[in-house]
């Protein structure tokens, strides 16, 4: 039984080494893809370093907890900014945003359906649309009047459906990936919309492709002349991530999750403690967030986001 507390410190310290270790390399998180990767996991790793922090108090192991706290301090730097409403001078005038990655081989048609119909929003991103996908959605296909879509077998499928006129929306490609910008209107305020899926960063030449699509989305979006602009879609990042702030900043844009404290969208299951945020509904600065909340599974490996918005 004396050798209980040793072992036990031992234990936390070995644990407390690996996330040490794995915060240390996220530093590096801009030079290289697989360093991004440790980027992704900073919720986890205050969490982590908090009980570690506590169970070496509890230990009398003063200088480990004060190492552990530390650096459980650094990764507040980096999400603590989601728990910081954002403001502007928006009236009252509210529009509704929902995106769902609908995951290609997931077949459960009627759940997203019904988060859909139950949320009612005025426009939706559906990504990984395919050909089954698009034939299955019967529900909300005749509830929109304005729908836009490319299907494909691969993750870029994309579908968008609204309730204002999509003529002025095209589809486009980056990297040979569709996406969609152009305007709507509404109560005769003008939006700039785009409704993307860049690639995962899974490996070198894809980290330098992503990175180019993120290039040429702030580009788009910054050479809008609307005033108002939402961008939407599973953007492969977490916001906590270096990558994330200097997308946002390029832009101009501000996330609707902000106010809201860290949200996790992926992956959707068992894993989902070292979950970690992938999707968005940006804005334009001055638009406000009203509402934003992750919606539950809809058998798809994500989870759906829905915002609501005051022009």
């Amino acid at each position: 039984m004396k050798n209980i507390p040793e072992l036990l410190f031992r234990v936390i310290r070995v644990c407390t080494v690996i996330v040490l270790i794995s915060e240390l390399l996220s530093l590096f998180g801009n030079m290289d893809w697989r360093f991004e990767l440790f980027e992704h996991f900073r919720v986890q790793y205050f969490v982590s370093l908090v009980l570690a922090s506590v169970g070496f108090m509890v230990l009398k192991k003063k200088k480990w907890a004060l190492v552990s706290t530390i650096a459980s301090v650094v990764n507040i730097f980096y999400f603590g900014h989601l728990f910081l409403p954002f403001y502007s001078d928006a009236n009252s005038h509210m529009v509704k945003f929902a995106e769902i990655n609908v995951l290609v081989s997931n077949q459960n048609y009627q759940a997203v359906e019904e988060f859909i119909i139950n949320n009612d929003p005025d426009f939706v991103t559906l990504l990984e649309i395919s050909k089954s996908w698009s034939d299955n959605l019967k529900v909300v296909t005749k509830k929109y009047p304005y729908i836009k879509k490319v299907t494909r077998s691969d993750n870029f499928g994309i579908m968008i459906l609204s309730k204002f006129d999509l003529s002025k929306v095209a589809e486009k490609s980056a990297f040979d990936v569709p996406y969609y910008s152009g305007t709507i209107e509404v109560k005769n305020k003008e939006i700039f919309i785009m409704a993307v899926h860049p690639f995962p960063p899974a490996s070198g030449e894809l980290y330098k492709i992503r990175n180019d699509q993120f290039s040429l989305f702030q580009k788009t979006i910054k050479d809008s002349k609307s005033k108002y602009k939402v961008l939407m879609g599973d953007l492969n990042m977490t916001p906590w991530c270096r990558r994330y702030f200097s997308f946002i900043k390029g832009a101009t844009l501000i996330d609707t999750n902000k106010g809201y404290g860290p949200k996790f969208t992926w992956p959707q299951g068992l894993l989902f403690p070292l979950g970690i945020k992938l999707d968005y509904i940006f804005h334009s600065k001055n638009i406000e967030t009203a509402e934003f909340f992750v919606g539950d599974s809809v058998g798809s490996d994500h989870l759906p986001i829905f915002a609501k918005i005051r022009l």
